[in-house]
């Protein structure tokens, strides 16, 4: 993904702000993609409570709003894991997610299992998986 300098430094310089109020104060920044830094920070603001270790990387894509909703949070997704670790080959195994999304559970799943196979049939989402 090839994010503009400028946007990265008003992501991270915005990083605790509120979203709505940034919208309105920002809507005339033209050196800067305002959609989707909103976005991004509004992600980060998310994954703080729902996927912590995440929040902290800096280098994450956070997907659109709707997606984040749906995702599995840090949590959920590691227990996921433990169970199916139970039942799981791990040297002859193949892990198929069909419904890859952020890429959450595919990620804490994944390390249980020979061979992974994300797929996910909305484009943006599979681009955000790939950079992450």
């Amino acid at each position: 993904m090839n994010i503009s300098p400028d946007t990265i430094g008003f992501i991270r310089s915005h990083a605790d702000d509120d979203i709505r109020l940034l919208a309105l104060s920002t809507a005339k920044e033209t050196n800067i993609d305002l959609p989707f830094a909103l976005n991004q920070i509004r992600g980060r603001q998310m994954a703080r409570h729902k996927l912590p270790s995440w929040a902290e990387i800096d280098d994450i894509i956070y997907p659109p709003h709707i997606s984040m909703e749906q995702c599995s949070s840090e949590q959920t997704a590691m227990y996921k894991a433990r169970v199916v670790e139970r039942f799981v080959d791990k040297k002859h195994s193949c892990l198929v997610d069909m419904t890859g999304g952020f890429g959450v559970d595919f990620s804490y799943l994944a390390q249980g299992f020979g061979r992974c196979v994300y797929v996910e049939r909305q484009e943006h989402l599979c681009e955000i998986a790939r950079h992450n």
